[in-house]
């Protein structure tokens, strides 16, 4: 199976291959949101770089978040429009997961918590645990100040502003997930579950609109994806 895995969820624009499991390629552009402008130009090159062709591709797995608004729609946008072109099935992987699977240690018992930057001093979070050598997600999806997360033994994964607010020194520090960490659990839920519905497929936005703030909405805990 060749998978292509997209990452937008932060503000780098990250594309990569697997076949059967295997890295090929990767292609990162780490210049701030210029998701749109590059995107097209990426798939390209991991395409020149790789010998693929869309006829190859087996799988697009793209990360939905959480993440920033438009990056995530940038992403979501470009394999939507793959599959609608070249019938190719979708996939959409939490941008946290993701982020779990980027600590290299993981021996059994271990817990890991991934952070985002959720702005207004908020992160996004959950929580893991290592189970047969792999992150196995044992919370709902928060949104938390720094400070609340409770990190006991544990690992914070991820940057953010208020690192200094945590409980804890050890950190692994990492922007962002990996293309082919997201092509990868992309293969596995795919296995499992088959592909997404591609209309029902948005980005998971934890954090309200300010439309939906004018109208009296507040912030939610949201629940595991299947």
């Amino acid at each position: 199976m060749i998978v292509l895995g997209v990452e937008t969820s932060t503000d780098a624009t990250l594309l990569g291959l697997l076949k059967d499991c295997q890295p090929v390629a990767e292609v990162r552009s780490l210049a701030p949101f210029t998701h749109s402008e590059y995107i097209n130009l990426m798939l390209n090159q991991i395409f020149d770089i790789s010998g693929v062709g869309f006829r190859d591709l087996d799988l697009l797995s793209v990360s939905i978040g959480p993440g920033y608004f438009t990056a995530l729609r940038v992403g979501l946008s470009f394999v939507k429009a793959l599959e609608l072109t070249h019938k190719i099935p979708v996939v959409g992987v939490n941008t946290l997961d993701a982020l779990a699977h980027e600590v290299p240690i993981c021996y059994e018992g271990l817990k890991i918590i991934p952070v985002i930057e959720a702005q207004k001093g908020q992160v996004y979070t959950a929580e893991f645990v290592c189970k047969s050598g792999k992150p196995e997600r044992i919370s709902d999806y928060f949104i938390k100040y720094p400070r609340e997360i409770e990190i006991g033994d544990g690992i914070v994964a991820g940057v953010f502003k208020n690192e200094g607010e945590l409980n804890t020194k050890k950190i692994y520090r990492i922007r962002y997930p990996s293309a082919l960490t997201v092509a990868r659990l992309g293969a596995e839920k795919y296995k499992n579950k088959g592909a997404d519905e591609i209309d029902l497929l948005e980005p998971f936005y934890m954090r309200i609109t300010d439309a939906e703030a004018k109208f009296g909405e507040t912030d939610k805990t949201y629940p595991a994806e299947g």
